[in-house]
């Protein structure tokens, strides 16, 4: 029972320092609104009086920003319609600091990641890759070769799994012989050497 009305009590001191902080009245702020059991009208609202509130979108949202974004809202907005869905919580200082140790995390998985990208594209330096196509007998594919054929080809014959993004080809290969790929990492980029040949 004490747990609960800490927490009812913890909310209201934060409601009431960010009213605080907003400049309302200590008369019109939540916890004194709490000992009147009188319906509030509109201008005597806490959100009434804020013209916009700080958030932590919890997802990409559009025209708005991505997810861990803090922005400055319309509280009507984040009110109706952004804490609602569970797109954002409020930026209270509990929030930001668990959102700095969040950024710290995921920005040390990405550096993790694009080193494990970068060792796998330089592994293909100097590799050779051969698909074998139909073709008619100028050597022009019967249907062409695009990034998701490569892909599973350097999986199958070098055991490398890509992500699409790592390949950058303008056009698909639509005839046998030699063509060069780049196949890129965060910072490594090298040429891959793909040759078709045609199936017998």
């Amino acid at each position: 029972m004490e747990s609960s009305e800490g927490s009812v009590e913890d909310e209201h001191d934060e409601q009431t320092d960010l009213a605080f902080r907003a400049g309302v009245p200590r008369c019109q702020m939540p916890f004194c609104q709490m000992l009147d059991a009188r319906p509030l009208a509109p201008q005597d609202n806490f959100w009434y009086h804020l013209s916009t509130m700080k958030i932590v979108l919890l997802d990409d949202v559009a025209k708005l920003g991505q997810k861990l974004d803090v922005k400055d809202v319309a509280p009507g907005y984040a009110r109706n319609f952004l804490l609602p869905q569970g797109l954002a919580e409020l930026a209270t200082e509990g929030t930001l600091r668990q959102l700095e140790a969040r950024r710290t995390k995921i920005e040390a998985d990405l550096m993790a990641s694009a080193s494990e990208l970068d060792a796998l594209v330089a592994s293909l330096d100097g590799k050779t890759l051969t698909l074998v196509e139909k073709a008619n007998e100028e050597g022009h594919l019967f249907a062409g070769v695009h990034e998701a054929e490569i892909l599973s080809a350097l999986e199958k014959e070098h055991g490398i799994k890509l992500p699409k993004s790592a390949l950058s080809m303008k056009h698909p290969i639509k005839v046998v012989g030699e063509t060069v790929v780049n196949v890129r990492g965060a910072d490594k980029e090298i040429g891959l050497k793909v040759v078709i040949e045609r199936e017998a």
